[in-house]
C-alpha cells in the first residue's frame, strides 16, 4: 500500500514539474512506514532500495491504469471567461477564484469537467457573497430560473439566483451537468465549511 502511495506522489511530482529524486521519495515513504523522523532513515539502506524498486514497478502499473494520460484541465480558464463576460463584483470574483483554486486540493478536477467546476464555484461564490440569508443552493441551480415565475419589482436588482443561473446558461449545461453542478456545489460547500 505504501508503495502505491509513494508511486502516486513520485508520478505527481513529475507531472506537476516539481520533480523529486526517487531516492528522496522512497526515503520519505520509509520514514512514514516507520513513523519516524526522516533523519533516522539512512539514504543508502536496503529498505529504501527495496521501496525504490517497488515504486518503479508500481509506477508502470499506474501509468498503464491511467493510459498515460496526464492532462488534467483546470477550471480557471472557464471561470475567467464566465467572470469576464458577466461578473463585475470583485468580492464574488475573488470568492469564485479561491474556490476554483482550492478545488485542486481535492479529486474534483478528475471527477468533473472544468466547466462544471467553474459553474459550481461561481454559484457558491454568489451564495457566500449574499450572506446567511441568501437563497438556497437548490434555488440557484433549479432547472428553471426563479424569476421566470415570480415578478421582480423594477426597483430591485435581480436576485442572485438569477445571477447564479447565468453560469448555467453561459456554459449551456445539460441536465446531467446541471445535476453535477448541484452535487458539486454541495460538496465544495461542505469542504469549505461555510
Amino acid at each position: 500500500m505504501v508503495d502505491v502511495a509513494a508511486s502516486c506522489i513520485f508520478l505527481a511530482t513529475k507531472t506537476e514539474e516539481c520533480g523529486r529524486k526517487l531516492r528522496d521519495v522512497a526515503r520519505v515513504g520509509r520514514a512514514k512506514i516507520l513513523n519516524t523522523d526522516l533523519n533516522n532513515v539512512p539514504a543508502d539502506s536496503q529498505e529504501v532500495d527495496n521501496l525504490l524498486a517497488a515504486i518503479l514497478l508500481t509506477e508502470e502499473y499506474l501509468l498503464e491504469a491511467i493510459c498515460f494520460d496526464f492532462v488534467v484541465e483546470s477550471p480557471h480558464a472557464e471561470l475567467v471567461d464566465l467572470l469576464d463576460a458577466y461578473e463585475k463584483d470583485v468580492m464574488i470574483r475573488e470568492f469564485a477564484w479561491s474556490l476554483a483554486h482550492d478545488s485542486y486540493r481535492t479529486p474534483l478536477c478528475i471527477l468533473y469537467p472544468p466547466k462544471v467546476i467553474a459553474a459550481a464555484c461561481y454559484v457558491l461564490a454568489q451564495h457566500i457573497s449574499d450572506g446567511p440569508l441568501s437563497p438556497s443552493l437548490d434555488a440557484r441551480i433549479s432547472a428553471s430560473s426563479p424569476s421566470a415565475s415570480l415578478p421582480t419589482p423594477p426597483s430591485h436588482k435581480p436576485p442572485s439566483p438569477d445571477a447564479s443561473r447565468y453560469a448555467i446558461e453561459h456554459f449551456t449545461l445539460t441536465e446531467t451537468e446541471l445535476a453535477s453542478v448541484s452535487g458539486l456545489t454541495l460538496n465544495i460547500h461542505m469542504l469549505v465549511n461555510i
